[in-house]
Order: structure tokens, then sequence, then C-alpha cells
């Protein structure tokens, strides 16, 4: 029966056979291998050609058979013209699906598509290669290429497919072969081909005759990448699993060569150079296989193929293989890298490719991550190329060391404002050997030329050898410091620093001149060295040239013109110094070689001239201390001031100071010569510091205060806006003085010092140190002088100055303000009209002591802050002016907040009638506090903390008059100014019955006591209150009835420092149980950054923190007291974005919050350019990036001066329709027109959606102006405060710095 269904089943068969080809298709309409949506085609070039895009743009051909590709030559995979075509995917979806190119060259795709193209479930072959002529052996293999719009972004993926014939990637893009099986064993055929592009490899398998090759077209910029993950090569007999004949970066993960003839690894030389390598990481346990050369090169030769970076090998590798800083442990077989520089955050893993990626025309910082072994490696001094734009080259070697060198660490450099400056670094066990060099040869620098700036800061080297037979100067450090200026350079002044440096067991032999730091110095007299705190010892210094003078020196072998500079602090010993038939012999001292100099040299040897040229007179100056006869005019930089200079500008003289403050540029500093006297104000309008030198200026300059005129006649006027003056006093003998004793009439005297007038709005004055002496009051009632004036918009600091004077120290009047920073005032007798030696509006006072004969208070009328101050009136005044004996004072509604400190006066704090609000959070109290407040004023004192040893006032008069207490201990019964009558807060008394010392504590565990206020229900547990008579509580402890003990759990005080620079320090609580958590806040002043926080407990453990943010951190209180620390330090971090910010710049922290919000990355080079005016473009692009970066509806349309795809053209789009700006015109916004400061507040105004205010007082801003309403909101939201004199400045150009102050201001409000 089986035999006789078997035959029937067989001649059915063979009759079917018999039947036309078309019948069957007849049958199955529409049938084939090939299938799209719900159409079925019989051949590859059909569906091509019918076939179009679903709703998401994706063609999909569903493979079920064998799929011939029949066409000659190119075949695509989509016809032409379909618009939304996004991606073409071929799939199998049965186990016979296949794609088979018969007879043409590869798949293509370029249709002007951007698309991806995809193979799933597939078996694709090519089994009669076709070479391609120019496209070469891809085209042996089954190849599909993406030649379209964006073919480098575009991706071929193969997924689970089989290659029985190999294949070629995708030449253009990006490939990915994901599980995928390669079985081709033709002879002389691989199973990938990689003709450039980028390939990924994952989950795979390779069997046959070879494996991957890397290929690729000519020399490519970017070397392609291999990437190659989990996956097996098995049995390849012809070639390695992975063969390169071009440079390739190849990433091997968990890869695996087993029984492969040829090993992992092969580079087969195809047209490359040695010079082009192939780059290896290989990471994974399961890396192994060989490596191998076939083209026949020695060992040196062979270094060149690989360049292996990282990877686990198993089975060892050669180290001639490795890249450059890679090294392997045998123990583990790993490969890794190991970088020694850095530049920014771009790693080196050589000090070569560091100095090779330094900036070519701007400053370049580069630091050592680690040692640096050159022994046996080449190396190239590092040339500064100043006439190219090159700048200022750092090297921060952090501590590390370069041993080996072959060749001076530098060349030199030349010209312009290029530099070298070294730090931190030692150079040890260099052998330098040069036959050629006829300049100068240095280990760290060989030749200076015209350079600004070289300085080699902590830098050494150790037992080395230099030998020069050229004829070049050596030195161990520096060869020559010529300072040689080119035609049409100019002159440069070429300064050289050494500081802590060092030259041990070095030897140096040269025909030139020998130094154990410098060989020659100055070839230049524009050339200025400084040497400070130096040392060279146990090194041989010689000199091989015969018949000439000395000139082997321990520190300098000769010097020539220009300067040469030597602290006490350096040092030479046990040297030996050799000059082989010196026609003269060597000098007395050993530290120079030759002490003559040029007419223009000059050399300082610990403050004396030991040497000096023509120049400097005939030998009159040798022998003297310097400082006696010459002048620095600059670090280094010495003169000898002609006999009737009276101050100096770098080494420009003056016969006179109001010369050389008109003489002055922005910026530069001037040095007192002598003392002088001023007899009329000098007028000071630019920035300038203004060094006393030791010097005293006297002010003799009368005023005319008659009925019909007003004038302040002190020595110095500030009369223009933004001006920075520096008075300098630091050295011993510094100051100022007055020139008459005001015996004469009030009206017709000397004012004072230094005056910022009204018209120096933005200005600040800067005193450091110097004895400031007034005058001396005689009888009458009216002086009405001060030593230093503040006009409205300035600015006066004042730093450890010592004054005495017998009136005002500073008035300040407007929108002035003072800082006061340490020093010592002497008030010898303050008038009754008067009554305060500082008259301030807006002002902070920190660590300053002031003593006061009457009066002599810190009189407030606006804002001010007393920090560990020490004020302390010494005589009463009786009679009129009696509430003058003050030592901290508000008027005029203003607010006074004391720290801490000591206050003794009869009136230790007060608020006069006018009104006004002190707080005091902590301190010592000597004398009344009190609050007056006339009709319609408020007097507010709240006292937070502090000890008060005297009565705490209310005037009683008619206004408001609020005194609140939270803490504090005092010398009488405050029980009626405690804070809401004892509800939140009691009163405790100290010691027994009769003391007179109180306490206001928070109603939180009380213990024993007695208590001016009740007590009850804040007690510890276990207390109780044991009588209430008279009105006085007694709190006392009762023990529990059984075995336990109290649950009352001590409390440890948290300590804080009493003061700490540039920054403050509060903890919440101050004191606190076991276990409790306690809050530290720090807050920097502006310009600083908290540098370190550290709580320790009671033995000196340092306690966990935790950073909660926002300056505030925590921890846990342990069993005993703790304190607190905390040090800032200055912010330098916008040094890693621009160069001229200054971190006392009003702008600062405008310009790092923008920075920080992705507002404004500077104009380029790590420059800000505050000071440049502000242009319409880059103001809405600041908005719109201070908005978050919305994308706008559409683009700036009808803007014709709107470039497409500029960095505004979105922030332009998005202004116009927020109904910021509507243009200039209506078809132009006008980018590059600079914007006014009323336009740059308009914008904000309108961008912030801001109401109006009332209107601003500005002259400048009329009425109904457009920009009237915007100008009124940013003059009350503290936005701006104009540009003074009751201008708001409207048609003045906005500069950088002033938007991004508005923005700053106007979002953190």
């Amino acid at each position: 029966m089986k035999h006789k269904l078997l035959s029937i089943l067989l001649c059915l068969a063979m009759a079917l056979s018999l039947l036309p080809t078309a019948a069957l298709a007849d049958e199955a309409t529409g049938a084939g291998p090939i299938k799209v949506g719900e159409t079925s085609y019989s051949s590859f070039s059909d569906a091509v050609n019918a076939a179009a895009p679903d709703e998401n743009g994706i063609i999909t051909y569903e493979i079920s058979g064998k799929v011939d590709v029949t066409d000659t030559g190119w075949v695509q995979v989509a016809k032409a013209g379909l618009i939304d075509l996004s991606k073409v995917a071929f799939v199998g979806i049965n186990d016979d699906a296949e794609i088979c190119i018969t007879g043409g060259l590869a798949i293509l795709a370029d249709q002007k598509y951007d698309i991806d193209v995809s193979f799933t479930n597939l078996k694709l072959s090519k089994p009669n290669p076709t070479y391609g002529g120019d496209y070469g052996h891809s085209t042996n293999y089954f190849t599909c290429w993406l030649r379209n719009t964006g073919a480098a972004e575009n991706t071929v993926t193969y997924t689970n497919c089989t290659f029985p014939n190999g294949v070629c990637n995708n030449q253009y893009g990006k490939t990915v072969f994901d599980r995928c099986q390669f079985t081709n064993d033709t002879s002389g055929k691989f199973n990938l081909w990689n003709y450039g592009g980028n390939t990924e490899v994952k989950g795979s398998t390779f069997i046959g005759t070879r494996g991957i090759k890397t290929y690729n077209e000519g020399d490519l910029d970017v070397a392609p990448t291999v990437t190659v993950t989990d996956t097996s090569f098995d049995g390849l007999t012809e070639k390695a699993a992975i063969v390169a004949s071009k440079p390739t970066n190849i990433t091997l993960t968990t890869v695996t060569a087993t029984d492969c003839t040829k090993g992992l690894l092969q580079k087969d030389i195809e047209g490359s150079t040695d010079e082009q390598k192939v780059t290896i990481e290989a990471n994974g346990t399961g890396i192994s296989g060989g490596f191998n050369i076939t083209r026949n090169k020695d060992a040196e030769a062979a270094k060149n193929e690989f360049n292996i970076t990282a990877g686990t090998f198993p089975g060892g590798i050669n180290n001639d293989y490795l890249a450059p800083g890679a090294n392997f442990d045998a123990t583990t077989g790993e490969v890794k890298m190991s970088y020694v520089a850095k530049i920014g955050d771009t790693e080196y893993p050589t000090l070569a490719d560091a100095f090779a990626a330094a900036n070519k025309t701007g400053d370049t910082v580069i630091e050592l991550l680690d040692d640096i072994n050159m022994t046996g490696k080449s190396w190239t001094p590092v040339s500064v190329d100043g006439y190219n734009g090159q700048g200022v080259i750092t090297l921060n070697g952090n501590g590390k060391t370069i041993t080996g060198l072959s060749a001076p660490l530098f060349a030199g450099g030349f010209a312009g404002k290029s530099g070298i400056v070294i730090k931190d670094l030692t150079i040890a066990d260099a052998d330098i050997n040069d036959t050629t060099n006829d300049q100068g040869i240095g280990a760290f620098i060989n030749c200076v030329d015209s350079m600004t700036r070289i300085e080699l800061d902590n830098c050494h080297l150790k037992n080395s050898k230099i030998v020069s037979t050229g004829g070049a100067r050596v030195g161990g450090l520096i060869g020559w410091t010529s300072g040689y200026n080119k035609p049409n350079d100019g002159p440069v002044d070429t300064k050289v620093t050494l500081t802590n440096c060092s030259v041990e067991n070095v030897t140096i032999e040269a025909k030139g001149s020998v130094g154990g730091l410098i060989g020659h110095a100055g070839a230049n007299p524009a050339t200025y060295h400084t040497i400070t705190g130096c040392t060279v010892k146990d090194s041989t210094l010689k000199c091989t040239e015969t018949g000439k003078s000395w000139r082997v020196g321990d520190l300098v072998g000769t010097a020539n013109v220009g300067q040469v500079t030597v602290d006490a602090a350096t040092s030479a010993s046990q040297n030996t110094l050799t000059q082989e038939n010196a026609s003269t012999q060597k000098p007395e001292g050993n530290i120079f070689g030759r002490k003559e100099v040029g007419k223009a040299g000059l050399v300082i040897i610990d403050n004396k001239v030991v040497a000096a040229g023509t120049d400097y007179g005939d030998g009159d100056i040798v022998n003297k201390n310097a400082n006696e006869v010459l002048v620095e005019v600059s670090k280094g930089h010495w003169v000898k001031p002609n006999e009737d200079a009276v101050a100096m500008i770098g080494a420009r003289e003056y016969s006179t100071l109001p010369d050389a403050i008109t003489a002055a540029k922005d910026g530069d500093t001037i040095k007192l010569l002598k003392d002088v006297t001023v007899t009329n104000p000098i007028e000071v309008t630019k920035s300038m510091t203004l060094d006393l030198n030791g010097h005293v200026l006297t002010a003799a300059t009368a005023s005319d205060r008659s009925e019909s005129k007003d004038v302040r006649n002190s020595a110095i006027w500030v009369t223009a806006e933004n001006v920075n003056l520096t008075i300098n006093g630091m050295t011993a003998g510094s100051g100022m003085k007055m020139g008459d004793t005001h015996d004469t009439d009030w009206k017709t005297k000397v004012w004072g010092f230094v005056d910022l007038r009204e018209s120096s709005a933005g200005s600040t004055v800067t005193i450091n140190g110097g004895s400031y002496t007034g005058s001396t009051c005689a009888s009458d009632d009216n002086h009405y002088t001060a030593l230093f004036t503040v006009g409205s918009e300035s600015k006066l600091i004042l730093n450890n100055v010592s004054a005495e004077t017998d009136e005002r120290v500073v008035k300040a009047s407007g929108c002035g303000e003072v800082i006061v920073s340490g020093g010592t005032y002497n008030i010898t007798g303050i008038n009754a009209f008067l009554g305060a030696a500082f008259e301030t509006k807006t002002a902070s006072f920190t660590d300053m002591k002031l003593t006061a004969k009457y009066g002599g208070c810190v009189q407030v009328g606006s804002n001010a802050t007393l920090e560990n101050c020490e004020i302390k009136v010494t005589d009463i005044r009786t009679g009129a002016g009696t509430h003058l004996n003050c030592a901290v004072a508000v008027q005029y509604g203003g607010t006074a907040t004391v720290k801490s400190g000591i206050y003794t006066a009869p009136y230790a704090a007060y608020v006069y009638s006018s009104g006004g609000t002190i707080n005091i959070e902590n301190g010592t109290f000597t004398g009344v506090v009190r609050a007056d407040a006339t009709t319609g004023k408020t007097a507010t004192i709240n006292i937070k903390n502090g000890s008060f040893n005297g009565e705490i006032q209310k005037g009683g008069g008619p206004g408001s008059e609020t005194i609140s207490i939270t803490g504090g201990t005092f010398s009488f019964d405050p029980s009626t100014k405690v804070k809401n009558n004892g509800t939140d807060y009691i009163v405790k008394r100290a010691g027994s019955e009769g003391a007179y010392t109180y306490t206001v504590l928070a109603k939180s565990g009380l213990t024993s006591g007695v208590y001016l206020t009740n007590p009850s229900g804040a007690l510890a547990s276990n207390y109780y209150v044991s009588s209430t008579a008279n009105g006085v509580w007694t709190v006392s402890y009762s023990a529990p009835y059984s075995g336990g003990s109290s649950s009352y759990d001590p409390t440890y005080s948290v300590s804080t420092p009493s003061k700490t620079e540039h920054g403050t320090v509060t903890v919440s609580p101050k004191s606190a149980s076991k276990g409790d958590t306690v809050t530290v806040t720090v807050k920097p002043d502006s310009g600083y950054v908290l540098e370190t926080l550290t709580v320790t407990d009671k033995n000196g453990n340092e306690l966990t923190l935790k950073d909660k943010g926002n300056g505030k951190y925590t921890f846990t209180m342990p069993a005993g007291k703790v304190e607190v620390k905390a040090t800032f330090m200055e912010d330098n971090s916008m040094l890693n974005f621009f160069y001229d910010v200054p971190n006392n710049a009003y702008f600062y922290e405008a310009v790092k919050w923008a920075v920080k919000n992705g507002i404004t990355d500077g104009v380029g080079n790590n420059l800000f350019a505050p000071e440049q005016p502000c242009t319409r473009a880059q103001i809405v692009t600041f908005l719109w990036r201070a908005a978050g970066s919305p994308e706008p509806k559409g683009a700036a349309s009808g803007m014709t001066d709107v470039v497409s795809g500029s960095y505004y053209e979105k922030a332009v789009a998005w202004a116009i329709e927020n109904g910021i700006t509507t243009g200039t015109t209506t078809s132009t916004f006008s980018p590059d027109a600079t914007c006014t400061r009323a336009q740059a507040v308009t914008f904000l105004a309108r961008a912030l959606k801001a109401k109006a205010a009332s209107a601003a007082e500005f002259s400048d801003v009329p009425t109904g102006s457009y920009f009237a309403d915007a100008v009124a909101w940013a003059a009350a939201n503290g936005v701006t405060e104009g540009i003074g004199g009751g201008l708001f400045g409207s048609d003045n150009d906005c500069t950088r710095g002033q938007i991004v102050t508005f923005l700053y201001r106007a979002y953190n409000k």
C-alpha cells in the first residue's frame, strides 16, 4: 500500500513538472518570493520599480524564497522620486529566504535619499564574484552601499544574516553586523571586506579561510573604525582573523581566534607608510591569538605597525606593538594607557602630543599628570612663536619629574606677548650633549628673546650633565637671556623670574659662559632678572675655552646689559668652578663669574648694588643699599631717578605729583619718591595706583566755604565715573597729614585727603595701609570736614588704615558706599555739631578699632554691618549733644546690623528720632541701648543675642518705638522687652536672688533656675515649678521615683570662628544634644568660594559633613562640644573662562551666573569683553537663552537682515513672536547695531512681562517715552540705579557687562 501511494505521488509530481510556468502563475495569482504589503513580485527589479513607502515612510520587502538580483551594474533599493522614503527593510520570513546577486556589482541607494537600509533573517550571497574595476575588491562580495544625501550618518544593518560568499561593508557610512554568520571558504577571499567607513560586528561567527580585512581608498584624514564584540573566529587558514591594510582604529571586546593559523591580528602593507598605524583597543577576557607582520621588517620598523592602546591579552603582547603611553601588565594581561599631560579636560599620552596641541595663537596651560621617563627617547625642544600670535605657555609640573632628557625642554621663544612659565617641575638624570648651538643651552630653556614673561617657580635640576662644544652660553636652568628685538618690534621688557629653584649634583661644560642657573644674563637693557630663594650646590661648572676672562659663576656666568637682582635667601655651596687658562682669575665672590657689566647693566645682591654701568653714574651707587639710590619700578627693574624727580610711572620721571597724575594712563602705578605738599586739589579721571612708597603727602588745600561758594578742597579729587584709584601706604612711613590746625575760621581751611565727588559715580578709592593724620580742633563748634568724602554711587575702601583726627574720618552722601577692614582710628575731639567719626549711608565695618573722645560713633543713614569691631567713647559730653555720646547710631530710616564686637559708650547703640533699625546678632554692649522716634517715624531695635551691661530704653517719643529681645544676657530685668511678652520666650535670672544678669531663652526643655516669666509647659523631664512668689518662678529638679534616670539630654555648644576672611559661617542651632542634626551655612563674599570646611569634636576628630547644596551642610551632634572652621579663597573659576573679568568687578557675579546658565560663552580667546558695546543681536540672544532657549513657532519672517543659520536667528524670531521687539523697520532688525541702555531695559521688561512702576526720577527719561515704563520698573526692582547725576543714560551704549548685570539682577531679585 505504501509503495502504491509513493508511486502515485511521484507520477503526479512528474506531471506537474511538465506544465508550463504560466499555468502555475495563473493558479497562484501574484505569488512570488518577494512581497511588499499585499503585493507579491517574482523579481527584485519588479518589486523595486513598483514599491512605495507606507505611512511611516518605510518600504519593507518580505522575502520568502530565493530572490536573484540579475541586473548588471548597480541595483537600486527603491525607485527614484519617493518623497517620504526614510528606510528600506529586507526581511526574511522563512528559512529559505535569500537575496543572491547573480550578475551585478552591488545593491545601491544613491537616489538622493537620506535613508537607512536593513537586512534581517536572510542568506545574502554572491556566488560569482565580479571585480568592479575602479571599485576594486569590494565588488567581489555581497555589497549594499548608501551613496545618498546623508551617507555619512546613515547605516546598513545586517541582523541574523548568513554570508556564504563574503560581504563588503557600507563604504560611505556605518555598517552593523548583529548575530551574523560568515562562512566564506573560497581561497583568497575574505568573509568581511571593510572598505572604509565604520563597522560594528557583534555576536557573530567567522569560519572559512579568512576573516576581516580593513581597507580604504587613498589616505583618509580620519582612520575608519572597526569594533568587534562577543565574536569568534574559528579555523581560518590563510590570514589572521583581522587583517589591516591601512590605518584603522580597531576595538575588540571578548573576541577569540581559535585554531587560526595566522593568529588574531596582522598588518598587510598595501601602499601605506611605516608611520600609518593600526590602533588597537582590546577589552574582555576572551582575547586570544597572536600578531603578525607580513612584510619582512626589522624589529625597529615593526614598532610602527600597531598602536595598541588598551585591552586584555591573556596570551601576552610584544611591547613593540604598544602605543606611546601604553603599558602591558604581564600579571593581569592588561594593556592600559597612561596619560602624562593634559590641556583643559583633554589628556595626552606623551608630552610631545600635549605641546603639539598647544594653542598657536594664544595662551596654553599644560598640566603634568605623571612622572615622565624620556630615557632612550628623542625630544625636540619646544619653541614659542610670538610672531605668529602665540602667547604664554604655562607648564604646570604638579610636582612631577622628567627623567632622561637628551635635549632641553624648551628651545625658547621670540617676540611680542609670548612667554614661558614653568612651575613645580623637576628634571633629573638629563644628559644633554650639543655640538652646534652657539647661542644658549639650559635644561629648561635654551634662549630667551624679547619675551614678556619668563618664570620658573619651584623648578629643579638634579643629577644631570650638560656639555656644549659649539660655543653656547650654558646654564643649569636657562642658557641665554638675550632680549634681542627684531626690527619693527619695538622695545620689549623681558622679565626673567626664578623663584625657589635649585640645581644639585649637575655637571656643566661649555666654551661660553657657564652659570649654575643662567649662563649669560642680558644682551639688551630691557632684560630684567629676579632670582629669589634659589640654590646651586654640589655641582661642577667648567668653561673649556682658553685665554678668556673668567666667566664661570655659581648662579650666573656673566651679566652684561640689563639687570639682575638676587635676594638674600639665594645661596650656593660645595660647587667646583674651573676655567681653562683664564686670562684673569675668578672674582672674590663666585655668585657671578664676571662682576663687570655693560653701560646699562646693573647687579643687585641682597639689596646691595654690586655692579653698575655708567648709565647709573660713575660707580657712585656701588656698595650702597639699592632702595637708597634706586627705585624698583617693577619686579627686578630698578632705575636711578634724577634728583628733582618727585614721582615715577615705570621708568618715566615727573617733577611734580600733579604732572604724574595727569600723564598716567589707565592702570598705571605712580610711585612717590619724596614727601610732597599739595596746595591745590589734584583731579583724578583715570584708574591708577598711587604708591606712597614710604613718603608723606601733606594736604594744604584751603577751602572757600563762604556763603556764595561751597568748595571742599581735599588734596585729591576723583571727578570721573568708573575710576579705580588705589593708594598704597604699606611701606613704613607712608601716609598723609593735614597742613593746618584749624585755628582759623572754619569756612577757610583744609577739607581732607580724598574726595569722591558727585561726578564720580561708579568709582572706587581703595586705601591700603598708611598713617593719616587730620587736623587738631581748637575751640570752634562748627568744624565740618572729613579725611575722606564719598559721593553718590561711589565707593571708599579702607584696609588696615591708621588715622587720627579731631573730626570725621569719612563723610558719605547719597548712595555712596564705605567698606572698612581692620585698622585703628583715634578721634581726639568730635565737636557737638558733628558727632560721627564715620557718617555713612551704606557701609560695612570689619575688625575695626575706633577710640573717640566725646562722640565718634559709626552713624548709619542707609544700611551697614559691623563685625568684630571695637568702638569706645572715652569722654562724656554734657549739655548740648549728649545724645551723640554713642558707639553705633542709626538715623533717617537706616539699618545697622551688628554681628559681633565690643561697643562701649554712654549710648552703646542708638536709633535717633528720625527713625531706623538696629539688629544686634551678637556682641558686648556697655551703655544704654535706646530707640527714639518722633512723629511719623519708626525706631526698632532687635536683639537676638549678646551681652548687655546697661539699660534697654524706649525714648517715649510720639513715634513708633519697638524693642524685640529673643536672646542675650542682661544686667537688668528685660522681661517687658521680650518678644511677645513671654509667649515664645522667657527670661531666666542667673545666680542668686540678688544677681543682676539675665538670659532670654526659648521655651524648650528648661531646667533649674529662677525665671522672671512663667516657664510652665516648657520644662525638661523631671523638673517642676516650685514657687511663684512675687512674680518669680523657681524651677527645681525632682528625681524619678524608681530606678530610672532623667530623660533630659544635655546640650553642647557649637562654636564658630569669631571672624573669617572673605565669607561668613553660621550654625543652627548653636547648642545641641547628642544625635541632633546641626546645619552649617557658609556664605562666601563676592569673588570668593569656600575652600575648606571642617567640624571637629572635643577630641579633635573630624565629623562627617553632608552637603545639602546652596552653601548648607549638616552633621550629627556628638556627646560633647564641637568646633566649626572654614576658609575661603578667591574664586579663580572665571580664569577658566575669561581673563578680563576680575573677581572685584561689579559684573563678576553676573558673568559667572550667565556662563553657568548658558547665556554667554564670551567673544573668544577667553575674553568676555565687558566694556564692549552690546549689539541688538547679542541682547535678544542673551534674553532668549535666559528664557531657556524656547523653540520659536516660525522664522523671523520679513526681517531681511536676519541671516539664516546665524546664532541669533531663533532668538530674533522668538523676540518678535513675544512682542519684545518689532525691529527697527518693518523689514529690518539691525542685528549689528549697538543697543542703547533704553533699548536694553525695554527688551528685558518686555521679556519678563514686567509691570510698570511709578515713574523713575531720571531727568533723561521723558514721560511718555517708549522706555519710560521699563526704566521705572528697572529702577524700582533694583535692576539699575542709573549712571549718577540724576541720569539714566538712556542713549548711552549698553555694554556687555551692563546687560548681563541687568539680567542677573532681574532673574535673581
